[in-house]
């Protein structure tokens, strides 16, 4: 079903619409290009869990969902091979109450923003189970490019590479994670879309807003608990 509805959907020119789910990036010069993998199958990419290294234990439950969401954050692609996969879970307890729990299957995605966001990944929900998935409509910023700005970055173009070429040689500078550092998974009890909405009502600002507020908050909170303050705060 999903190879004939989301791998084989072309668009209105006969481009396919979701090609770069058997394409992976590939760095050139300090910059990403697209190449297909000559050898691509679904079950590389839709398949039970099967890692080795991190073990989930069956059956599992949040607790160990949460040990192992952490250790796949890190955990390197498959080379040559795009970046997503769908990991299916046939024993997971999900809690119902205190003592209480029910036997379900769980599903993992776990793909690159380069290949996806959660937009278009709703919208690839929305093709293959033929399904509408009722969230607020996106707006796109419009801007027109003015013939300017494409003479402008053709003639930068060259600038722009050769400044990338001292990151290549020094390596992975920004972000720098620490191997044997533990990281920490953890998901919030669920948030009513209703709640969100009566938040915004009552303040008179968008539904993003409210958002960004929750995760901004969460982050004082959490510095707060670790007494730890940017300095400019």
């Amino acid at each position: 079903m999903a190879h004939e509805r989301i791998f084989k959907l072309k668009d209105s020119k006969g481009n396919l619409v979701y090609k770069r789910l058997s394409q992976f990036w590939a760095p050139f010069f300090g910059f990403a290009f697209w190449k297909t993998d000559k050898s691509f199958t679904i079950s590389n990419h839709l398949r039970k869990y099967d890692y080795e290294d991190v073990i989930l234990p069956k059956p599992s439950d949040e607790s160990s969902l949460k040990e192992v969401m952490a250790q796949l954050l890190t955990l390197p692609w498959r080379p040559n091979r795009s970046h997503w996969e769908v990991l299916l879970v046939s024993k997971y307890n999900w809690e119902l109450g205190p003592n209480t729990c029910d036997c379900h299957s769980l599903v993992i995605c776990r793909l690159d923003h380069s290949i996806a966001d959660a937009i278009s990944f709703i919208g690839m929900f929305r093709v293959l189970f033929q399904t509408p998935f009722a969230i607020n409509r996106p707006v796109r910023n419009v801007k027109q490019i003015l013939l300017w700005d494409i003479c402008k970055l053709m003639y930068l173009f060259p600038y722009a590479v050769a400044k990338q070429i001292p990151v290549m040689l020094r390596g992975r500078y920004l972000n720098k994670r620490e191997p044997m550092k533990p990281y920490v998974y953890d998901a919030t009890e669920r948030i009513p879309v209703s709640m969100v909405k009566k938040i915004k009502d009552k303040h008179q600002v968008d539904y993003a807003s409210v958002i960004h507020s929750a995760i901004n908050g969460g982050i004082c909170k959490t510095l707060e608990t670790l007494k730890k303050h940017p300095q400019n705060a």
